[in-house]
């Protein structure tokens, strides 16, 4: 049943992921629809596709299968956190090789992520890692923290070229709509 659910989710949140490169364009640019969605072009805020729709995804996995799941919201941090780390290099790596940003790399290397990080949440949940120790209470602060910090840098990141608008070259939504 867990196999199910790990493969099942890569349509789900990649589609979902994809959804959310545009609903804040169609919201009118609403703030709080930023928090979650991509509010502007850095590399940075595209990790909300990966993020938030594999959390959703987790809130209803978890709840469907509930029993036996020690350690289960940590594998699912863990393997979130490989995801954008891969999805970032990944990024970088394609950018280095074809020196230009391609549309269709980005949907793919999407697609990619979300596969490497259904992948590792399998293979964590299915040999128990992080079910003894302090592990199994990791996970939910872990990811609470990423979805805060999602929305704090969403206003006011880093002044770092992962950070930076691609066309713009500003930083954080209240910087794009000046």
């Amino acid at each position: 049943m867990l196999q199910y659910w790990e493969i099942a989710a890569i349509p789900v949140v990649f589609l979902l992921g994809s959804l959310l490169h545009f609903t804040y364009d169609w919201s009118g640019q609403k703030h709080w629809v930023g928090w979650f969605s991509v509010s502007t072009e850095s590399v940075w805020e595209h990790q909300k596709q990966l993020f938030f729709p594999s959390c959703l995804y987790a809130i209803i996995e978890f709840i469907w299968l509930k029993d036996g799941l020690v350690g289960f919201w940590t594998a699912k941090a863990v393997a979130v956190l490989i995801g954008i780390i891969f999805m970032i290099c990944g990024y970088y790596a394609y950018k280095l090789v074809i020196k230009r940003h391609i549309v269709f790399c980005n949907v793919l290397l999407l697609l990619v992520s979300v596969a490497v990080t259904q992948h590792f949440s399998f293979y964590f949940l299915e040999h128990q890692w992080f079910q003894s120790g302090l592990w199994p209470g990791l996970g939910i602060p872990i990811l609470l923290l990423l979805a805060v910090i999602f929305v704090v840098w969403t206003y006011s990141p880093p002044k770092l070229p992962i950070f930076c608008e691609r066309k713009s070259q500003s930083y954080g939504m209240l910087k794009k709509k000046k």
